[in-house]
């Protein structure tokens, strides 16, 4: 399967192998795998500017992530980023997301 070239169809794609990949991972019960790709779903969530879904997505998946420290560090940065950047900012609980 070719990836398109045109940005905004390339990035729907990309999103599109995230949810699938989430999906499968949750289905076959994979708790950690699902628990990384639903960070990067929420990644992919903030990026198209759905924060919403994308904080909700952040909660669940750092509240599961507690022992995985690499992914921790990443999405904790992103969701401190996403509290900057939505329509109500919260720049207090971005601090306090970078501080953990």
């Amino acid at each position: 399967m070719r990836m398109p070239k045109d940005g905004r169809a390339r990035k729907i794609k990309i999103n599109q192998f995230i949810e699938k990949g989430y999906a499968f991972f949750k289905e076959m019960n994979y708790i950690e795998r699902s628990e990384v790709a639903k960070g990067k779903l929420a990644m992919a969530y903030a990026n198209n500017r759905v924060f919403n879904e994308a904080d909700s997505l952040f909660e669940e998946c750092l509240e599961a992530l507690t022992e995985d420290t690499v992914s921790m560090a990443k999405y904790l940065g992103h969701y401190a980023r996403l509290n900057v950047l939505k329509p109500d900012p919260e720049p207090e609980k971005a601090i306090l997301l970078l501080e953990r």
